[in-house]
């Protein structure tokens, strides 16, 4: 009778290549994201211009920073952690809790704040993060769609 070992799979990294594909990604869909939930809090609510957050230029700043930084943070982890998956969702959601702060805290305080705006602000930023985090952990398998 013959024996059989079971093997683990073989983890094979990203590519530079692959990480700025996947990176690219997470760009244009956070973006979209951001035009289609900015377009509809302009189509439905009164955005005081003095009110930041949700100035365009502002929201499209921060979410092209946040895209590059989670791209960087996930290209380390593919190269030096085994559980690249797992260690990237722990990351995305301490810094989510930790940008939860000021923007319960720094953002009511703003001119032209309102509880509402500020909700808003809170599903820009969750939105953000899902398309991000989504973009970079199964870049390959949305690249094909």
């Amino acid at each position: 009778m013959a024996s059989t070992t079971a093997t683990p799979p073989v983890r094979t990294r990203l590519t530079m290549s692959n990480l700025v594909q996947r990176g690219a990604l997470a760009l244009v869909v956070s973006f979209v994201a951001v035009a289609i939930v900015r377009g509809l809090v302009g189509a439905f609510l009164s955005v005081p211009t003095e009110f930041n957050p949700l100035a365009w230029g502002e929201m499209l700043t921060v979410t092209a920073s946040a895209a590059l930084v989670a791209t960087l943070v996930y290209g380390l982890l593919d190269r030096f952690t085994k559980k690249v998956a797992r260690n990237f969702l722990a990351v995305a959601a301490l810094v989510f809790i930790f940008f939860l702060f000021p923007l319960f805290t720094v953002v009511p305080t703003l001119p032209g704040s309102t509880t509402t705006l500020t909700v808003v602000a809170f599903v820009l930023h969750a939105i953000v993060a899902v398309a991000i985090i989504a973009s970079l952990l199964r870049g390959r398998a949305l690249l094909r769609m």
